[in-house]
């Protein structure tokens, strides 16, 4: 279980970062409400609404963004925090594990 919460933690992480880097956070450009800042002058319909789908679409993708990083991140803690003592797992990952509890604890030896 723990592997698999490192897993998803792990793709979550690959597309947050990805919807990060393909949308940036909202453009300064662009204000919400569709106007450009580049220019005071009013923009045609078509270009503020151009405008207002751009700004949005990179604020929904950011946000997006984000919260597959956190969660991604969350994922990953949870697999590190609760390790798999089955069958599966390795003497070397179990003894790593045990000796952690056991300095965490105060239990010597």
């Amino acid at each position: 279980m723990a592997d698999t919460l490192t897993l998803v933690g792990l793709m979550l992480n690959f597309a947050g970062a990805l919807l990060l880097v393909l949308h940036r956070f909202p453009v300064l450009e662009v204000t919400d409400d569709g106007r450009s800042v580049a220019t005071q002058a009013e923009p045609s319909p078509q270009e503020r609404s151009r405008n207002l789908r751009r700004y949005w679409r990179n604020a929904v993708a950011t946000r997006a963004g984000l919260l597959c990083l956190c969660v991604g991140f969350a994922f990953q803690l949870l697999g590190f925090i609760y390790p798999d003592y089955g069958p599966g797992e390795t003497n070397t990952t179990m003894t790593l594990h045990q000796v952690r509890f056991a300095a965490r604890h105060g239990h010597g030896g």
